[in-house]
């Protein structure tokens, strides 16, 4: 009896470590000329459980493809850029109706580092400066949204490095390391799929009285 209330206590002990256990997740994305991929790192009690994923998003400038053909990377104008930055607030936009349910999943995650690193040049100074100050915007909405839906404890690192005089590619580099404890992640896990599923029963809902309406018609 004294032995398997000692075994039970000891595996509340280590289910109570486990719970209380810090992860720690790494995002790496690097797009220039040599890569464009994305690599994640999943570590916890200091790297003895750990899981590396690099994830290669497009082929770099240079490379060589399947077919034969070599990929050229293609240069983005101002408008392009102005488009985008015009497409981030409209998401921005659109997120106001799932902010709630998204900050509640994502309210427990410390983020400890975070980079924002753009370079480009249009080859011409005066559209180049156009670009750093639409770069720049796109910046600022992005750690916007980052600091609204994360606990950023950090100072972020930005920077857009302008090239006036000669014409360069835009290159991207973004990273950042968060930290949450295994009992939160699990809450947050929980809280996704339950949110997932009333998303399902809606779309379902709204199908079957589409299809109800149809068929009076």
């Amino acid at each position: 009896m004294v032995i398997l209330f000692g075994c039970l206590l000891a595996l509340l002990a280590l289910f109570a470590v486990f719970l209380l256990s810090q992860v720690t997740v790494s995002v790496i994305y690097d797009k220039n000329f040599q890569k464009n991929e994305a690599e994640v790192k999943i570590r916890m009690w200091r790297g003895l459980l750990h899981y590396e994923k690099k994830v290669k998003i497009g082929a770099p400038v240079g490379e060589v493809k399947k077919d034969g053909a070599e990929s050229i990377q293609e240069e983005l104008s101002i408008d392009e850029m102005d488009g985008s930055l015009r497409v981030i607030a409209k998401s921005l936009t659109e997120l106001k109706g799932y902010g709630s349910a998204t900050k509640e999943i994502t309210s427990d995650i410390q983020l400890t580092s975070l980079e924002i690193s753009l370079s480009y040049g249009a080859g011409d100074a005066p559209k180049t400066a156009m670009a750093t100050g639409l770069l720049w915007g796109i910046v600022s909405a992005a750690i916007a949204v980052i600091s609204h839906f994360f606990q950023l404890i950090v100072i972020p690192k930005t920077e857009v490095v302008p090239y006036f005089m000669m014409k360069k590619p835009l290159e991207l580099h973004f990273g950042c390391i968060g930290k949450v404890r295994m009992a939160n992640a699990i809450k947050a896990i929980w809280k996704l799929a339950r949110f997932m599923q009333r998303k399902k029963q809606l779309h379902n809902t709204g199908e079957h009285s589409h299809k109800d309406k149809n068929q009076m018609a």
